[in-house]
């Protein structure tokens, strides 16, 4: 187990889980900074996980994470991203608690669950990329990009709202949107094409 807390991480030019290597284990973090450093572009990946990951508390994630494993964003955690998610088909994310998205993670192609009625996510860069499965099970989706997007969205019982509560939506999302017992709310200039069906 590797538990980080109450820490900040500065400065790290180390690539692929510099700052922390997860394998196969459980990993748990809790209050985090990590810091780019003056670091740009693509591969600065200070986390890489291939195990169990929960994180807890108030984080704010700088640099890269890769994601080949399970990774939770528990249930009354802030978190915001403004590095780059990557990852295989085989990782799994899921947010409980609120998530702001404001890196490139379209080389992530894993699956995203979002949970917990009070639970949001504000996309406002590109988001998970073509082949990854994202369902809104409870909670809010905030679509604040202007990056086009093609994948595979279910909103279940939750909200998916386009330019609302976060301001500046003007990417086409031609997807396969499924809506079961949600809502889509529309307030921006983006188009919406695909396979769309509500049922």
């Amino acid at each position: 187990t590797i538990t980080v807390t109450d820490s900040i991480f500065t400065n790290n030019i180390a690539q692929q889980g510099g700052a922390i290597y997860n394998a196969a284990g459980q990993l748990n973090l809790a209050n985090v900074t990590l810091n780019a450093g003056g670091q740009t572009g693509a591969g600065q990946n200070d986390i890489f996980n291939a195990g169990n990951a929960l994180v807890q508390g108030s984080n704010t994630f700088g640099t890269d994470i890769t994601n080949n494993g399970t990774w939770e964003f528990d249930t009354d955690s802030s978190n915001i991203v403004n590095g780059n998610i990557s990852g295989s088909g085989s990782g799994n994310i899921t947010n409980e608690g609120l998530l702001a998205l404001n890196g490139d993670n379209s080389a992530y192609t894993g699956s995203f669950t979002q949970n917990g009625i009070n639970s949001v996510t504000t996309v406002t860069d590109k988001f998970f990329g073509e082949g990854s499965v994202n369902t809104i099970n409870n909670g809010t989706l905030n679509w604040a990009t202007e990056e086009a997007w093609s994948g595979n969205l279910t909103v279940k019982d939750g909200n998916f709202n386009i330019g609302q509560d976060a301001q500046g939506s003007a990417g086409a999302i031609n997807s396969d949107i499924t809506l079961t017992s949600g809502s889509i709310a529309k307030d921006a200039a983006t188009g919406i094409s695909g396979g769309s069906s509500l049922t």
